[in-house]
């Protein structure tokens, strides 16, 4: 029984290590004006969207992380008795990707507050993997004829990304074989078993957040691939009600005629 019990605990631990794989990461530094840390600092992260927060610790050399994140837009809140208390709004947080929010606390000498507005950095500097991240609004806004292939396929998007040429449905990575990618839907291996064939082509388009593929470079975490990766991340639900509709028309009227025999 203690053998069976240890199995499922390992198996319950292996899916969480995979869910990870689609949350992302804040982490930063808080210091003052003169550029000394600041530890044992209070850290709050809201997602705006779920309105769910939270909470860390600042180390002793002021650093804090929040590693399991899911996808969204968050305000990054931090206090400090003897500070004002700092908001940094914006700060977005993608599959698989790092956001660094430093933050610098100010003297209070009433009760006060810092907003700052977080700006997309310009280079991805936490790392030495390649990849890019398509957000929702492209996947909403685009048409999904982009790529030819499957009608309302999520992988419309995929030939978008730098480093990738098509069809989508059987793209090359960074200059990879066919069908050896990894594809992977909140953190789960989503290829068939019968080859590399993305398995999760069935699933909604409005069902999804954002993707990151990654050409190169990637962590040890990912495997089973010799042609990148392609991570892909579906929606949660919001405090906002909201939904979509769409409608297959065909009129035969338009139809061309059949040749004559």
């Amino acid at each position: 029984m203690q053998k069976v019990s240890s199995v499922i605990l390992c198996l319950f631990a292996a899916a969480a290590t995979l869910t990870a794989q689609a949350r992302g990461t804040i982490r930063g530094t808080v210091s003052d004006s003169s550029g000394a840390v600041i530890p044992t600092v209070s850290v709050t992260a809201l997602n705006v969207d779920t309105g769910t927060k939270q909470r860390a610790v600042a180390d002793e050399a002021g650093n804090y992380t929040f590693p399991y994140l899911q996808v969204g837009n968050y305000t990054v809140s931090v206090e400090r008795s003897g500070f004002r208390k700092s908001e940094t709004t914006g700060v977005r947080v993608n599959v698989a990707t790092v956001s660094d929010v430093n933050v610098t606390l100010a003297i209070a000498t009433t009760d006060q507050s810092v907003d700052v507005t977080a700006a997309a950095p310009l280079l991805e500097t936490n790392g030495s993997n390649l990849g890019k991240v398509v957000e929702t609004k492209a996947i909403t806004d685009l048409p999904l004829f982009i790529s030819g292939g499957s009608v309302r396929s999520n992988l419309a998007f995929v030939i978008l990304t730098p480093g990738v040429i098509g069809p989508a449905n059987n793209p090359r990575i960074g200059g990879g074989l066919l069908d050896g990618q990894s594809e992977q839907l909140d953190g789960a291996e989503s290829n068939s078993e019968r080859r590399n064939d993305p398995a999760m082509n069935g699933v909604s388009v409005e069902g999804m957040e954002e993707f990151k593929v990654q050409s190169s470079g990637y962590s040890a975490e990912y495997g089973r691939t010799s042609n990148g990766v392609i991570n892909w991340v579906t929606k949660s639900g919001t405090n906002k009600v909201h939904g979509s509709a769409f409608v297959f028309n065909r009129n035969e009227v338009f139809n061309a005629r059949a040749a004559l025999i």
